[in-house]
């Protein structure tokens, strides 16, 4: 009986997880936007812009899905994962130096 007392509780954590992965996520793909800036090698920019994408597709994906959280949490991940996609759109259109 214990698991089931506890299970509501766990779900709940586990929400709070996923939140947290998500922000990080965009996180450390708005760190790989700022390292391609500043990179001079043009695969390591590449490699940066292409990790940032990736991050973005992650994002997007599990906003889309059943990533439970307050209008707050989400209205604030969703502005982070726009601002991320004009960051990504303005990289698309720098070309690259070589």
């Amino acid at each position: 009986m214990e698991f089931f007392e506890e299970a509501p509780s766990l779900q709940a954590k586990i929400q709070r997880e996923r939140v947290y992965f998500v922000q990080n996520e965009l996180a450390l793909a708005f760190t790989f936007l700022d390292l391609a800036k500043v990179t001079l090698q043009p695969e390591t920019r590449a490699r940066n812009i292409n990790n940032a994408r990736r991050a973005y597709g992650d994002v997007a994906h599990l906003l889309a899905g059943e990533l439970s959280c307050g209008e707050r949490d989400r209205a604030h991940l969703e502005s982070a994962l726009s601002r991320l996609k004009a960051r990504l759109d303005e990289e698309s259109a720098t070309p690259s130096e070589s």
